[in-house]
């Protein structure tokens, strides 16, 4: 690769977010995924404010005052962070709220529709009135229920309605993971 001048703070500031991989980091500074890798080991980038950024995110998303003392680096990494995420969710619930309307509108004209007991369809030329075709009244509400359950299911993680307190990270999940087999393996030997 060329020389390239490369902001490692902003590197460093990005990896300790927790957002980003060694890949995605790589690719984001167009630099090889061993020289992210390198960087971080010569330069002991081992803190991660992941746990920090989403605790900044559940505060700002309900306006609570957290009571926690970061230092002014910290402090600005996870605000913005933070910041990035809330511009994600608020943009997501935007578009779950026009897919709402838009699935709304649908299941209106197909109430309109089955209250007729008719449909008009053009035919070469001619609007002809037919009766409605139970296939195609299964279809429509099969459409309709599908889409409303997608859109609850995402309201459902947007909103975090589901989430659990209780659960911990991927890693803290992975480490107990390992814990109990490697207690397993043990008991059977």
């Amino acid at each position: 690769m060329a020389n390239k001048s490369i902001d490692w703070e902003v590197v460093e500031r990005e990896y300790r977010t927790g957002l980003y991989s060694n890949r995605q980091l790589a690719k984001r500074h167009n630099v090889s995924e061993a020289t992210i890798r390198r960087k971080r080991r010569e330069g002991s980038w081992e803190k991660d404010l992941s746990g920090k950024v989403k605790s900044r995110l559940k505060d700002k998303e309900s306006r609570l005052v957290s009571g926690k003392v970061l230092t002014g680096e910290d402090e600005q990494i996870v605000e913005q962070a933070a910041e990035e995420k809330v511009g994600v969710i608020t943009n997501q619930r935007g578009d779950l709220t026009k897919m709402r309307s838009l699935v709304a509108g649908f299941m209106a004209k197909l109430q309109a529709q089955l209250n007729q007991d008719y449909i008009t369809i053009e035919s070469k030329g001619k609007s002809l009135e037919i009766d409605l075709p139970l296939d195609y009244t299964g279809k429509s509400l099969n459409h309709a229920a599908n889409a409303m359950k997608t859109i609850h299911e995402l309201e459902r993680k947007v909103y975090r309605l589901d989430e659990d307190d209780k659960a911990g990270s991927y890693d803290e999940a992975l480490n107990d993971l390992h814990q109990q087999i490697k207690e397993a393996s043990l008991a059977d030997a």
